[in-house]
């Protein structure tokens, strides 16, 4: 399901609509099978996917869950963000993947997504050109592959943050960490190069840097916890003459 962000969510202006329209046309001519790869949350939509169904799971799921996990969580993101994201994933060693992909489709259903419809716009037109799009999310990917469904697209366009899986079952073993340059990283060992990339804080520069054509750095919070992260990259963006836009 869908609904608002908790504020009017700002189009993109004329002019740099018609410039993305453009740039991906000129790009659909030039590149051979060419990809467009979106960071997933505060770039698709104004929440944090991996935190839902972390909350989801806490009060439906059938699992031992402590009722103070999600404090446990954010405090354990604050002092250490990459190994938080990981954590998120390797909580769910012993599960069946079969189990944790049913409930991440239950979470979606009754999760309403506060999406950026100008996104959603952006990529129908960039499908509509030949476009390959990527979902490259620091999440769990098996949270997130449910939510990649409103932009028309498969689990198999979702690349994220995985545990190793053995005899069908999560282990503690980390299998791929997309955070940072581990986005771009996981984007090089698949050969998928993106032609166009799309990012909202500065965790997303190394999958931007990677982009060969065009960078859209986007801005989704008017304060909070990525304010800070969100302009430092729209810095850059500005400094490397990058397209930039505030959704507020």
């Amino acid at each position: 399901m869908v609904s608002e962000p908790p504020y009017p969510v700002k189009p993109f202006p004329d002019r740099l609509l018609s410039d993305l329209k453009e740039i991906s046309e000129k790009i659909a001519t030039e590149v051979k099978n060419p990809i467009a790869a979106y960071d997933a949350d505060g770039t698709l939509w104004r929440t944090d996917i991996g935190e839902v169904f972390l909350e989801y799971q806490i009060q439906n799921c059938d699992f031992q869950w402590s009722k103070n996990q999600m404090s446990d969580y954010l405090e354990f993101r604050e002092k250490d963000p990459l190994n938080a994201l990981f954590w998120l994933a390797k909580i769910n060693s012993g599960i069946e993947l079969k189990t944790l992909q049913k409930w991440a489709r239950d979470c979606f259903q009754k999760y309403e997504t506060p999406l950026f419809e100008p996104m959603k716009h952006l990529i129908e037109f960039q499908k509509n050109l030949g476009f390959e799009i990527l979902i490259v999310t620091a999440s769990v990917k098996w949270a997130v592959e449910p939510f990649a469904k409103l932009f028309g697209l498969n689990s198999d366009a979702v690349i994220g943050t995985t545990a190793k899986i053995e005899d069908g079952l999560i282990t503690e073993e980390l299998d791929e960490l997309t955070f940072k340059e581990g986005k771009a990283t996981a984007l090089k060992n698949r050969n998928k190069i993106p032609a166009f990339a799309s990012g909202n804080t500065i965790s997303d520069l190394d999958l931007l840097m990677l982009a060969t054509h065009t960078q859209l750095a986007v801005q989704s919070e008017p304060k909070g916890r990525l304010f800070e992260s969100e302009q430092k990259l729209k810095d850059i963006a500005l400094q490397k003459g990058w397209l930039a836009h505030s959704f507020f």
